[in-house]
């Protein structure tokens, strides 16, 4: 199962690398982030737990980040969620030209099979993982092409 998200940011790559995966500042520069909380870090690899909500709904995490600033990627892996447990997360950077950025943002997870994986389908992934997604996106074009 999968959702992916797009956009395009009118800022350079490693501009864009360092907001995105730089969590733990989510909170103030996205109003739909609860908290991010990082519990653990070594080298490149982060242990963070997340809070968002859906439109007034709450939602919460526990991830694995991993960066990799020469691939110009972030992977994330959910290691605690009641619903996302499993999923894994790609930000795939790719610069076009100086100054600009486009974000492929990707979720996925293997599926349970019969109505559990419908369901995590079209509520979880479509409903709240795809809209989650899609403000902190928007919300980080937002942050960077204003500063």
């Amino acid at each position: 199962m999968r959702t992916v998200n797009e956009i395009t940011i009118k800022a350079p790559w490693k501009k864009v690398f360092k907001a995105a995966a730089k969590v733990e500042d989510w909170p103030k520069i996205l109003p739909h982030y609860r908290f991010v909380t990082v519990l653990a870090e070594k080298k490149k690899r982060r242990i963070v737990d997340m809070g968002a909500h859906r439109d007034g709904f709450p939602c919460r995490w526990r991830s694995e980040q991993v960066l990799d600033r020469k691939a110009k990627k972030i992977y994330y892996l959910h290691v605690k969620s009641f619903w996302t447990q499993g999923m894994h997360v790609w930000w795939i950077l790719k610069p076009k030209g100086r100054h600009k950025t486009e974000i492929l943002l990707t979720h996925d997870q293997e599926g349970p099979g019969g109505f559990n994986e419908w369901f995590l389908q079209h509520v979880v992934l479509d409903q709240f993982v795809h809209n989650i997604a899609g403000k902190t996106l928007a919300g980080l074009k937002r942050h960077l092409e204003a500063a």
